[in-house]
């Protein structure tokens, strides 16, 4: 997975494109991500933000499947008296009692 940002100032979106390109040459299966906003840090605004994580650990939950085998869900890793999951969905009456 490679991301970049058209408008970042620091490291031209060149380079990941041209990254991409040689990765592709050698036969490699490579994804691409170029957000047309953002700078440096590849995203504009907190929603871009976490488009761009989703992006990456999506990415990384696939490459941590192995033969082809889901690895099961992220809350099968999850302790639930540590961390607390609440499993309803919140109310959508949205009132004060």
């Amino acid at each position: 997975l490679i991301t970049t940002s058209t408008r970042d100032d620091r490291v031209h979106p060149g380079h990941a494109r041209k990254m991409t390109a040689a990765l592709e040459a050698a036969g490699k299966s490579v994804l691409y991500y170029e957000n047309i906003e953002g700078g440096h840090g590849g995203s504009a605004n907190n929603v871009q933000a976490a488009y761009k994580n989703s992006l990456a650990y999506t990415f990384l939950w696939k490459q941590l499947q192995m033969n082809g085998q889901d690895p099961g869900t992220l809350w099968d890793y999850l302790d639930p008296i540590e961390a607390p999951i609440k499993t309803e969905p919140p109310s959508e009456n949205t009132e004060s009692p």
